[in-house]
């Protein structure tokens, strides 16, 4: 019976093809051979998801393929063996990610340095539908989002901790965050203009305080734009300038509800723009 060697190369390529992500590094880790033979073909992992999560004292890489999620445990001291699973799962990953993800709020130094140069490294883009990153600091949504396909993400999704505060000016310029659709920031306390956020279609954030010629510029976005529908939830600690943007808006359809609501007609659409106000946020929504 011939070993697995022996075998020609499509028998060999079907084999790689059916078998789970886990089980393409055993192959890889039998002999210089295989690792040669996998790595030479460039399997297609065909993963939904793929992230990693950083602990106090672990590292785990988490994925999901054909339905299975498999999860592969490190040390948090071992990051050499770490890496060594993760840029070939990067560099083999053909098809578009379903989610894209890291837990990770006390990066290790160097961590995201070497996880850019790794994305960077691939012959194309990694295609990510959504990029989901509970963290803590710009600079690492800044590494990782900066290399992504512009064209396949649609969601963002940010997650921090304790409400601290978070700076954007490194993000906003970038293709990947213009291109993007939907935005959910959780547990950050933004600090950047609304204006930032214009090219979203649907955007849920906190805002620690909310000037009132921001909002202005905000509804002037929306009614330029009668041809995009838009969801805007503007939690904010505060806003600046309350008497001029109620002056703005004009009376309100409800003045005497503690909920105050406007309605503006779109130029030359039958769409209507509505503005709500709540005691702890701002609704922008584009009604048909």
């Amino acid at each position: 019976m011939p070993n697995l060697l022996e075998m020609p190369p499509e028998i060999m390529q079907e084999i790689v093809d059916f078998v789970g992500c886990p089980e393409i590094f055993t192959l890889r880790n039998v002999c210089h051979d295989l690792r040669n033979f996998v790595d030479n073909i460039k399997p297609n992992f065909r993963l939904q998801k793929l992230g990693w999560t950083i602990s106090s004292e672990t590292m785990t890489i988490d994925c999901e393929q054909n339905d299975k999620k498999y999860s592969i445990k490190y040390d948090k001291s071992d990051q050499d063996q770490f890496f060594k699973m993760m840029e070939p799962i990067l560099k083999f990953q053909k098809s578009t990610l379903t989610i894209f993800g890291t837990t990770d709020q006390s990066p290790i130094p160097g961590f995201y340095d070497k996880m850019k140069r790794i994305l960077e490294s691939r012959p194309s883009p990694l295609k990510v539908f959504e990029l989901s990153m509970r963290c803590a600091y710009q600079y690492q949504i800044q590494s990782i989002l900066s290399t992504l396909e512009p064209g396949t993400l649609e969601r963002i999704w940010l997650d921090g901790r304790h409400f601290e505060s978070l700076k954007f000016h490194k993000i906003v310029g970038l293709e990947q965050w213009k291109s993007a659709n939907t935005l959910h920031v959780h547990t950050f306390t933004v600090h950047a203009p609304l204006t930032d956020f214009g090219n979203f279609k649907r955007v849920f954030a906190l805002f620690g305080s909310v000037d009132w010629e921001d909002l202005d510029s905000l509804r002037e976005i929306f009614l330029s734009n009668p041809e995009t529908k838009r969801l805007f939830y503007i939690y904010h600690w505060g806003l600046n300038g309350w008497d001029e943007w109620r002056e703005s808006l004009g009376p309100a359809i409800n003045e005497d509800d503690g909920e105050p609501e406007w309605r503006f007609r779109y130029p030359n659409s039958d769409r209507t723009l509505r503005i709500a106000e709540f005691y702890d946020r701002i609704v922008f929504e584009s009604l048909d």
